[in-house]
């Protein structure tokens, strides 16, 4: 038995009743530098008098020292502290639904195993970009948003999620067709997570599904404010499109692939 130390987030939380309470925590090691996954078990934490319940919420971005036992699946927590709560997000009930999505959906679609560093850094960006735009408004992020007549939320969760499951191996080349690999242009078919076929691979292929795969290209070639305004340039070329109704057709393909990918709902809260 070795004791570890790591910081990192809670993604899942469980009151397993005499105060005590199960977490999912996705950390890296201070020590070896590795990215994994633990279940930890924090003994007292709801009913201490020192230590502030606070500190287990889901979403917190932690320091934890615990005992690391090898083929153990549960580890115990020696001491735990809060470095950020993320405040901005939690004050508010709307925010807090929608990054609750992006803390279940990362904690559903990862395993307890090492070797998740650019998860844990997209998560890691995503949560602090997240804090830093409710805390200080940006500005102009926040009026090209409005000129689009699209959500902060919708955007951030697509792109989140574009680049999810790309760094989990369900997107293939996009500028390609999945069938007889040639560049697909003008007309794509949208299959299967994230895989796309050419209109003489799949005559039902058409401008829309075309449209959404240039969409994904963007999101992977770009940091989120570079895509949000290439995104726009992007749409305003296109003509006859209405960008919130187009934007909300591909986040509701999304859902469709995240769901059948997880073969259940996603619950956004813990039991």
């Amino acid at each position: 038995m070795q004791i570890k130390k790591a910081i990192g987030f809670i993604l899942r939380k469980t009151d397993i009743g005499e105060g005590n309470v199960m977490i999912d925590a996705f950390l890296k090691d201070l020590q070896d530098l590795t990215y994994s996954k633990y279940k930890l078990k924090i003994f007292g934490i709801l009913k201490s008098k020192k230590r502030n319940p606070i500190v287990v919420e889901i979403g917190n971005y932690i320091s934890v020292d615990f005992y690391y036992k090898e083929n153990s699946e549960i580890h115990n927590v020696k001491e735990i502290n809060l470095i950020e709560r993320f405040y901005d997000i939690k004050k508010d009930y709307e925010n807090f639904y929608h990054f609750s999505k992006i803390i279940q959906i990362t904690n559903l679609m990862t395993r307890f195993e090492k070797d998740l560093k650019e998860i844990y850094e997209l998560l890691y960006y995503a949560s602090f970009f997240i804090q830093n735009y409710l805390e200080n408004s940006k500005q102009e992020l926040k009026s090209l948003l409005e000129s689009m007549e699209v959500s902060f939320w919708d955007l951030i969760f697509l792109f989140y999620m574009v680049r999810l499951l790309n760094i989990s191996g369900y997107v293939g080349d996009v500028e390609k067709c999945s069938s007889c690999g040639q560049k697909i242009q003008e007309k794509a078919k949208w299959q299967e997570s994230m895989y796309f076929l050419c209109e003489q691979c799949d005559l039902t292929a058409n401008r829309n599904d075309f449209f959404y795969k240039e969409i994904i290209l963007l999101i992977l070639k770009n940091k989120f404010i570079n895509f949000v305004y290439k995104l726009k340039e992007f749409l305003v070329k296109q003509k006859n499109i209405e960008m919130s109704e187009f934007l909300e057709r591909m986040m509701n393909k999304m859902n469709l692939i995240t769901s059948d990918l997880l073969e259940r709902p996603i619950k956004l809260f813990s039991d």
